[in-house]
């Protein structure tokens, strides 16, 4: 019997037929049109869309990529629609509040069409619940890459969050489904539907990056066909055997991010003979059972990474026979069962890396003939047997470093024997105290050596001849030793000739020092710094002679030096307050040809020659003064003026005035001033401050800071010309003591101690 429609059920049909009809109302004749007009989307296009769209539209030539926005009526949803190299599509839909935005039919008919772009490559979706809708409606729909991002949020994910018009996605080859990072918690679990993929016919490669603990057994049955890469992201608490039984043609399984620990079966892989890549990476895997890999005969890629797996059954690998590359790093093992890799004989790359293994037996890789790169860094390996590798004769590469292995000579040359093929070898970071003397010989097996790093270790001294035959090798290219305790002595003359004569071959060799830590590094030292000649003479009369050699040499020098930079010594001595009994202002400035030079604004020449003037050359004392208007030469250059009458005066009055700073010829003998008396370590300016000043902002920086950190005069405050006058060089100096640590009393006073004291 019929059931009959409620109320909740009606609306929802009614609500996709409306839906429905504008798909067929809207789309289908623009589609039909397009095919018939397809071109590329360059700026015209974009140009187009922002004219006759409520869109708008922005478009970078340089990098042939555009950004499209539209907007609905009431502003609840926002579409940013980017092209990248008129190929890659990805839209963003934007909700006002923090919830999953439904595109409205308003806010579809803003959308443009976008024409040429309906042969895509790649489109990516983010955050927009039935997105076939909008595709279809922007004639998007021969995409073979499709990533929908931004669906976390949803607790039951189906094929009805896609849209309904499926069609267009039975030609996705590639599909990608990503909750966003930080909607990756198992706090917020989602459970997918059955029949979320019916609509994928021809999908041949699947990611799953969500929030899921359970996989519905027939949720990969329609991709049966077809799939040949699936990676799965998420939270599982047990392989999902039944919901991958379909995939009869796999080729590929990647697992991430689950919590398997001890639950894996012997028969979870039952029907997965053809698969050749298998990486089961951060899934919590404690324990595997033996034989668990049996049924992939075809394995090729085997990546049991970052998992809690502390041993390994003998039968694990019993039916590996094609096996190339295993990779078993970051776990715990902590030992090798004899026998692990015996049928695997055809193992390319070996990856051992950060577990805890302590030592490597001689029956661990016995049968390893096609092994070309083993890594075994960041164990605890404290020794390799003699013959360990014996049967390596392809290995090329060799990563040992942060291990603790502390090999002898003999030791070095035993486990290395055999490795006609090896081309890098790393050891740093160990306990090692010497190598193998033999190491890169031309008669020994690793004479193919390119690339050697011993640094972090415990070596003092290298084997003449492994020296030897390094500075001879021609296949190395790249040498590491650096870090280690050179001990240099009379004996380091080889290492030390063949660091220095191998600087710019190896840039390391700027690092090698000795075991001395106040020593520079050993290439910039001499055969004598270290090993000092016997000539028949007492160490105590070398170091006497050493050292009144250095006396009189210095005292040579300093003589010389002195009559040649005699002045420039008495303005530095002056400066620092050191020896004043020999050295006075006077003294420095007895050449100076004025008392002072007075830089102004001609708007100022009034004041400067009716009052400032007079006052200075008729007043007691009485002062030369240069001003520019009167003995400047004429015809000449005014900024040699400026220099020659700032050089020539002993002091500098700049008088500071509004025209003042509108002057760019008084601003620059002020910087002159300013930059001799910086360079002469001592004040040299007066600074009289005639009027107001307005637009103190407009000074320069330089002029405002001086006027912050010095004192100045202002014209008509009380005092000024005893200040002033104060302020001025004066003639005569007289000192209380004999020694160069006497007084200065009274007739010359530094004019930072005349203007702090006025």
């Amino acid at each position: 019997m019929r059931q009959p429609l409620n109320a909740a059920t009606l609306q929802e049909a009614v609500i996709v037929l409306a839906e429905l009809l504008l798909l067929l109302t809207c789309h289908w004749l623009p589609c039909q049109a397009a095919d018939n007009n397809e071109r590329d989307f360059t700026s015209d296009v974009c140009a187009e869309i922002a004219a006759n769209s409520t869109c708008n539209c922005t478009y970078s030539s340089k990098y042939d990529s555009a950004s499209i926005g539209c907007s609905s009526a009431d502003g609840g949803t926002h579409i940013q629609i980017s092209i990248y190299e008129k190929t890659d599509v990805e839209i963003f839909c934007t909700p006002a509040v923090d919830t999953y935005p439904t595109v409205s039919a308003e806010l579809l008919a803003r959308v443009p069409l976008l024409g040429g772009m309906r042969k895509s490559l790649f489109l990516g979706v983010h955050h927009c619940v039935r997105f076939t809708e909008l595709l279809a409606h922007m004639q998007l729909t021969h995409v073979s890459i499709l990533h929908v991002h931004g669906l976390g949020m949803l607790p039951l994910l189906t094929a009805r969050h896609f849209g309904y018009n499926l069609s267009f996605l039975q030609t996705i080859s590639d599909l990608e489904l990503l909750a966003q990072p930080q909607q990756r918690t198992l706090d917020a679990a989602q459970q997918l539907d059955a029949d979320l993929f019916t609509a994928f016919t021809s999908l041949w490669s699947l990611k799953l990056d969500l929030n899921f603990t359970h996989l519905p057994p027939g949720i990969f049955r329609p991709l049966g066909a077809n799939l040949i890469d699936l990676m799965i992201y998420g939270g599982l608490l047990e392989f999902p055997r039944p919901a991958l039984a379909p995939l009869a043609s796999l080729n590929s399984l990647t697992m991430m991010r689950h919590q398997l620990t001890d639950r894996l079966r012997k028969d979870d892989f039952e029907g997965l003979g053809l698969l050749e890549i298998l990486t089961l990476h951060s899934c919590s895997i404690s324990k595997l059972p033996a034989r668990i890999f049996e049924p992939l005969p075809a394995l090729k890629r085997l990546r049991l990474t970052s998992n809690q797996v502390r041993e390994l059954p003998t039968a694990l690998f019993v039916a590996q026979k094609r096996l190339q590359v295993l990779d078993l790093s970051r776990n715990e093992l902590e030992s090798l069962p004899p026998g692990l890799f015996h049928p695997s004989t055809m193992l390319v790359s070996l990856t051992l890396s950060h577990n805890r293994l302590l030592q490597l037996s001689a029956h661990t890789l016995p049968t390893l003939h096609a092994l070309v790169e083993l890594n075994l860094d960041n164990n605890g390996l404290r020794a390799i047997a003699p013959g360990s590798l014996a049967q390596a004769q392809r290995l090329e590469i060799l990563m040992l470093y942060n291990n603790q292995l502390n090999w002898t000579s003999a030791e070095a040359c035993d486990v290395l024997a055999g490795l006609r093929s090896l081309n890098t070898l790393q050891l740093q970071n160990n306990s090692l105290h010497t190598l193998c003397a033999q190491l890169s010989a031309p008669n020994h097996t690793t004479s193919r050596l390119r690339l050697l790093d011993v640094r972090y270790n415990s070596i003092a001294r290298l084997p003449a001849q492994l020296i030897r035959t390094l500075n001879d090798s021609t296949s190395l290219k790249d040498l590491y030793l650096s870090h280690n305790p050179w001990t240099c002595d009379c004996s380091a003359d080889l290492l030390h000739g063949f660091v220095k004569h191998n600087r710019l071959r190896y840039r390391d060799m700027l690092e090698v020092r000795c075991d001395d830590p106040q020593m520079p590094p050993l290439v910039e030292l001499t055969y004598r710094d270290f090993c000092l000649p016997d000539l028949g003479v007492s160490l105590t009369f070398v170091l006497a002679f050493t050292v009144l050699s250095a006396l009189i040499l210095l005292a040579v020098s300093t003589a010389l030096c002195y009559y040649k930079y005699k002045l420039q010594l008495q303005i530095w001595l002056y400066a620092h307050r050191l020896c004043l009994c020999c050295i006075s202002e006077t003294e420095l400035d007895r050449d100076r040809k004025y008392d002072a030079f007075i830089s102004y604004a001609h708007q100022d020449e009034h004041f400067v020659e009716h009052e400032l003037l007079p006052g200075l050359e008729h007043g007691t004392p009485s002062f030369k003064v240069c001003i520019h208007v009167r003995d400047w030469l004429a015809g000449a250059f005014i900024s040699e003026q400026i220099i020659d009458s700032v050089e020539q005066s002993r002091r500098t009055i700049i008088v500071l005035s509004q025209h003042f700073i509108h002057s760019d010829w008084a601003r620059m003998e002020f910087r002159m001033a300013h930059q001799c008396a910086l360079n002469e370590g001592r004040t040299r300016i007066i600074l009289v401050i005639y009027g107001d000043l307005e637009n103190a902002e407009l000074l320069d920086q330089e002029l405002r800071a001086y006027l912050k950190m010095n004192t100045y005069l202002k014209w008509g405050e009380p005092w000024f010309w005893e200040k002033l006058r104060y302020a001025m060089p004066h003639s005569r100096v007289r000192w209380e003591g004999d020694d160069c640590g006497g007084r200065m009393r009274s007739d010359e006073i530094p004019l930072h101690a005349a203007m702090l004291r006025a």
